[in-house]
């Protein structure tokens, strides 16, 4: 593969596909120019934010009309014959098809070399040319960070958790809660009140008809003995904001987050982070449970451990499943997202993500959530 000085691009609302080549190590231009229609200019203005902190210089050239061949046919002509010097590709990942017509006609005038990216399979296409008769494919390394992606698409964040370091002792306790799952689904909304309602460092009585239940007692002793809230009598207290939130629902975000991260040495997952705030253009803010970048694409999940039985909890359940569709078209056509939910998801909810493409692993499914997180990653 050859390098270049230049990578020549076509301004999309995605720009990942103008992104990602640039930061493959052997074929890292030091320049990228763009060409762009009005409508564009913030997109192109996100896009130049991520390559310059790459070390990439940029350059933009503005069309009039993004539908007329000649027009740009004469403005992609005039900077060729500019250039002194220098080595120069056109990627046509992006733009209008009259930009891509227009564009790989003078290049191909002037035998020079044109690729695209391949967003299936995340590869480089080199197209043959006078050098190469045969169409070259090239693997993208997979650079892109999460910042990167959401900084493309003028997406900011702010951290609402901080990761926890591995600990053992409480993937232990998720194990035992997700393998008793039935046992324990009714206890489960017992404890999640109690850590809502109470204080960190403050003891809370216990209700005596919840001092009596014995699978709720069952389940509170294994949060006890991993040290994430203390007993004493029948007074409860948690000890920390950050336990008091593990116990009210917070493991399951750790859970799916470790297991992310085990799934690193096996796939292709270049970034993730869990408990954001991501904060659009227009600054609207939703929060993310979990998120990952992998073969330079976003993954999202939102985990719950809230129950759906009630007309409140069945809104809330269809108003989860919209709010990652709403997130999914923030971040490109390719994003995916996911619900893990420790309770069964009404079926209004589910029939709404099939319609959206939204994968949903719920109560039992929960024990298999490694392997179907494999097949939808690894997934077109």
């Amino acid at each position: 593969m050859k390098n270049f000085d230049i990578h020549f691009c076509l301004a999309s609302e995605s720009s990942i596909t103008n992104i990602t080549p640039t930061l493959n190590q052997l074929f890292k231009p030091k320049k990228v120019v763009v060409l762009y229609y009005q409508a564009l200019e913030s997109s192109v203005e996100n896009m130049f934010n991520v390559l310059h902190k790459h070390g990439i210089k940029t350059k933009k050239i503005l069309i009039d009309n993004c539908w007329d061949v000649v027009l740009i046919m004469e403005q992609v002509d005039k900077y060729l014959l500019s250039l002194k010097n220098k080595s120069i590709a056109l990627n046509i990942s992006g733009g209008t098809k009259p930009m891509v017509l227009a564009a790989q006609n003078v290049f191909s005038k002037y035998s020079l070399t044109v690729f695209y990216v391949n967003e299936k399979t995340d590869e480089i296409v080199f197209f043959p040319n006078k050098d190469n008769k045969e169409t070259e494919l090239v693997q993208i390394e997979d650079r892109l960070t999460l910042n990167d992606y959401l900084q493309s698409f003028g997406i900011k964040t702010r951290r609402r958790l901080e990761a926890q370091p591995f600990s053992k002792t409480k993937m232990l306790l998720c194990y035992k809660i997700i393998a008793n799952i039935h046992e324990f689904k009714d206890s489960l909304i017992i404890l999640n009140r109690y850590a809502a309602q109470s204080e960190p460092k403050v003891k809370k009585k216990l209700a005596p008809k919840d001092v009596n239940n014995p699978t709720f007692m069952k389940l509170l002793r294994l949060f006890v003995e991993s040290n994430l809230c203390v007993l004493s009598g029948n007074k409860l207290k948690f000890s920390s904001h950050e336990n008091k939130f593990f116990c009210n629902g917070g493991w399951l975000e750790e859970y799916v987050f470790w297991i992310i991260q085990e799934l690193k040495h096996s796939l292709p997952i270049q970034d993730v982070d869990l408990g954001i705030d991501v904060i659009t253009s227009n600054n609207s803010s939703n929060e993310i449970d979990v998120v990952f970048v992998a073969n330079n694409r976003f993954f999202l999940i939102e985990c719950k451990t809230e129950n759906y039985n009630s007309s409140y909890g069945k809104k809330k359940a269809l108003n989860i499943i919209y709010k990652l569709d709403s997130l999914k078209d923030y971040a490109g056509l390719r994003t995916k997202a996911m619900l893990v939910s420790f309770y069964k998801v009404p079926s209004a909810s589910i029939n709404r993500a099939k319609d959206y493409d939204i994968q949903v692993v719920e109560h039992k499914t929960l024990k298999n959530l490694k392997d179907i997180l494999l097949n939808w990653i690894t997934k077109d």
